[in-house]
């Protein structure tokens, strides 16, 4: 995204200019899902909107952060790094509260549905 932010001069929380582009995008594609969410249990919806607000929040939201900090203290900077830190764990727990909201849901819809590991064959 350098070609971007030399075009436009961005800086601050610009540095890193794929936000610019990724934005609106994520307000798009979550605009675009409202009727998929209505549809769903409002347990589940609530679910998948709070993983989706973690992941998008640590992603994009940190993004931000990481730019300011990158354009006044360095990329070598402690504290870039522990945001930046921060910011994989974000999405990392992001992803973990979707895949345990979605076995949920698939155990709310199905209880009888068993995955049986057996590991003693006799």
């Amino acid at each position: 995204m350098r070609p971007l932010r030399n075009a436009f001069h961005f800086s601050g929380v610009f540095y890193f200019s794929w936000v610019v582009l990724a934005a609106p995008l994520v307000l798009a594609v979550g605009v675009y899902f409202i009727p998929f969410l209505l549809r769903l249990p409002i347990e589940t919806a609530i679910r998948f909107i709070a993983a989706g607000t973690v992941f998008v929040g640590g992603a994009l939201g940190t993004e931000f952060l990481c730019g300011y900090l990158a354009t006044t203290v360095g990329f070598e900077s402690m504290i870039y790094r522990t945001v930046a830190a921060g910011q994989e764990c974000l999405e990392a727990i992001g992803m973990t509260m979707f895949v345990i909201a979605l076995l949920r849901h698939l155990a709310d819809m199905a209880p009888l549905f068993r995955i049986n590991f057996n590991l003693n064959p006799n």
